[in-house]
């Protein structure tokens, strides 16, 4: 029965976001792919407990990609940028307003599977994904051949104002 709902939510998640804009009209980039396979994954483990599938947030993927790509290139892994410039920066100066927000990080994995593993096996990361109060989601996913783990990912969380 358990298979039967993750392929269910699977299908489900995979239809959600073939109704969002998700590239936004030729502004797609070539991780999108990866990024689309993050959030659907993400939605299985809601669904998988029981919770409400996130809403795909074009401009939290924005965030998400830009920070991203500020770690790649500045070699460096953390929520805060060497400046001290915090998520909640990141978000106002985009211009997001929110009641609630969470933000995950993960390196090095080449897969979304593996990134979303990661993520699950980390009990921080773990309930911001299993957070029922947030609803929206946007994921960046940048690759840096040279960079010191290639891969990089961020997951940005909220629920709107």
């Amino acid at each position: 029965m358990k298979r039967n709902n993750l392929f269910f939510a699977a299908l489900l998640a995979g239809l959600l976001l073939a109704a969002c804009d998700l590239g936004g009209g030729g502004d797609a980039h070539p991780y999108s792919d990866f990024e689309r396979r993050i959030f659907e994954l993400t939605n299985v483990e809601r669904a998988n407990n029981g919770l409400p599938l996130f809403i795909w947030d074009k401009g939290l993927a924005s965030v998400a990609r830009a920070h991203s790509e500020d770690m790649a290139r500045n070699n460096y892994f953390a929520h805060n940028r060497p400046d001290g410039s915090t998520p909640w920066d990141r978000l106002a100066r985009a211009g997001i307003q929110y009641r609630g927000a969470a933000e995950n990080i993960c390196a090095g994995y080449p897969t979304p599977e593996a990134a979303v593993n990661a993520w699950m096996n980390s009990s921080g990361h773990r309930a911001n994904i299993l957070n029922g109060s947030l609803t929206h989601l946007g994921v960046g996913v940048v690759y840096l051949e040279g960079s010191r783990y290639r891969y990089y990912a961020t997951q940005m969380f909220i629920t709107p104002r």
